[in-house]
């Protein structure tokens, strides 16, 4: 061999260090499974768990399920990958001893930061894999506590049919993931409405209880009482700020990542029939989902179902002053019944002059050079 070509084999190799999707990605091609255990305890579990779940697919689904540019496999990015590949999963804070033998195979953490997957159970053993100390064991189930992950088939053949996921759309499959989390932001809502209700009730007792009969001694009691419930508005709404904006950032990375996917596997057929620019535009209005998180559309659709307790609380104090609410919601419910069919026609044809305008301003700059050399700014300034 070369003197020179032996020395720059020996050299060290230089460049960027590689991200753990590509380390994952050559444990696969390679079959050397064991990167998998040194590259993270959540990638540890990842090829047990599938074993588990009696998935036998290529590896290449695998590749492709594997989170880019992460430079360490984390919760949530096990979950995303499984969820890629037809597993649905769903956490519930358990002890190990009372996880029901039906809901194997499933991943545990406890409290003290311990990785599980839980393989089988029998009578009172349990078989799992340990990712911290990358083991298979089989001991009595131990009255630990932690959170569960039960994982569900969303294959056709387990469960579901394949008409209904023809049916449902792509896009709702994926928002339904976050159903548990807006029930949550639901229950928030109630009780920040709740408070919201029991300050004007406040400020009537004050009139009626301590104003009225001159009675002091009430009023630090309510004062106090009012106080720790104005507190806990506030941090529910940071609390609840919080989860909507976590809520808009998941669904930012997911959908622009399943758009990206369903816009790869459609057919030549519809793609070649539109514009670069119109597709672009289709993609942009998928922006509307994060928009709707952050800005203000999401705080009133949330608001929106307790109207009626507002309403129901002033029947019971005012009476037939309810009505005025009433009516005024029968109102607006004909108004938007009788405007909505010619705001759809406007918002078709809103959309069609942007995509227009994305077109014009596409082809402006591939040919601006043709443009200037016949002299045609003019015409295609009046045409913009």
């Amino acid at each position: 061999m070369n003197p020179d070509a032996a020395v720059a084999l020996n050299r060290p190799q230089t460049g960027p260090p590689k991200t753990v999707t590509e380390r994952l990605a050559e444990a696969l091609r390679n079959d050397a499974t064991e990167d998998f255990q040194a590259a993270s305890p959540y990638a540890a579990c990842l090829l047990p768990l599938l074993k588990a779940l009696g998935w036998r697919s290529y590896a290449r689904e695998l590749i492709e399920a594997l989170p880019h540019f992460k430079q360490e496999l984390d919760l949530v990015d096990l979950r995303n990958i499984l969820v890629t590949l037809g597993y649905e999963s769903s956490e519930r804070d358990v002890y190990m001893e009372r996880i029901q033998p039906e809901l194997y195979p499933c991943l545990f953490t406890t409290k003290e930061g311990d990785l599980f997957v839980l393989l089988e159970r029998s009578s009172d053993k349990i078989t799992y894999f340990d990712a911290r100390q990358e083991q298979t064991r089989t001991q009595t189930a131990r009255h630990v506590g932690g959170t569960a992950y039960v994982f569900t088939d969303t294959h056709p053949t387990h469960g579901i049919s394949s008409i209904d996921i023809q049916d449902e759309a792509w896009f709702f499959r994926l928002f339904k993931r976050f159903r548990h989390l807006i029930l949550h932001l639901l229950a928030m809502t109630f009780v920040i409405n709740g408070i919201a209700l029991a300050v004007p009730l406040f400020v009537m007792v004050i009139y009626d209880k301590v104003v009225g009969t001159k009675s002091l001694e009430a009023l630090p009691y309510l004062l106090s009482g009012i106080a720790i419930l104005m507190v806990s508005d506030l941090g529910l709404r940071f609390l609840r700020a919080r989860l909507m904006g976590s809520i808009a950032g998941r669904l930012d990375y997911l959908i622009g990542v399943e758009t990206f996917r369903q816009l790869l596997f459609l057919p030549p057929l519809y793609t070649e029939r539109t514009t670069v620019a119109t597709q672009l535009s289709h993609l942009k209005q998928f922006d509307s989902v994060r928009d709707f998180f952050t800005g203000p559309n999401a705080a009133v659709a949330l608001e929106l179902p307790f109207v009626f307790l507002f309403t129901a609380v002033i029947a019971v104090i005012a009476g037939p002053l309810a009505l005025i609410p009433l009516v005024m919601i029968a109102v607006y419910v004909l108004f938007g019944l009788v405007w909505l069919p010619n705001l759809r026609n406007k918002l078709m044809r809103a959309g069609r002059a942007h995509a227009d305008k994305q077109r014009v301003l596409m082809q402006t700059l591939a040919g601006r050079k043709e443009i200037k050399a016949i002299g045609n700014e003019m015409v295609w300034q009046e045409r913009f």
